[in-house]
């Protein structure tokens, strides 16, 4: 994804086609292994790795950037379009479940995403989204903070 994002940022800096960065962390993965199991943990990796996927546009990448976050790399037309990927996205995630033994779990996510600005490196795009991310979380319950997010 490093290199995919420093791909993006020199496209960016030649052409100005806008880009964004998403930064997603699973709620509450460790109280799921805990109390289902680390295989449970998995599927639920993996099920929120799908829904990132299948609700995204072909060429948007994603990634698994640590235990429990994944980092997405989204191709815009014009930095407004965030606003559609996280209403989409926001629906998707709260939609989004396992089954464990004939019980559903749901799966939860706190999403921030980011629009390039001129001034921005690689760090201080991946570090806004991850603030939103951040913040999303204190919101509670499939929440997804963009720069067009009111505060």
């Amino acid at each position: 994804m490093e290199a995919c994002l420093q791909e993006e940022m020199e496209k960016f800096k030649r052409t100005g086609n806008p880009f964004a960065v998403l930064f997603a962390d699973v709620d509450y993965l460790h109280e799921i292994n805990n109390t289902h199991g680390h295989e449970t943990g998995d599927k639920m990796l993996k099920e929120i790795g799908l829904m990132l996927r299948r609700n995204s546009r072909k060429a948007d990448r994603f990634c698994r950037w640590g235990g429990d976050e994944f980092v997405g790399l989204l191709q815009l037309k014009q930095p407004e379009d965030i606003k559609s990927a996280a209403i989409r996205l926001k629906t998707a995630a709260e939609k989004c479940e396992i089954e464990v033994r004939g019980r559903k779990i749901s799966c939860q996510t706190a999403i921030g995403i980011t629009v390039v600005r001129d001034d921005d490196t690689i760090r201080s795009l991946v570090d806004r989204a991850d603030r939103y991310m951040y913040e999303a979380k204190k919101i509670v319950g499939n929440q997804i903070v963009t720069d067009f997010t009111e505060r």
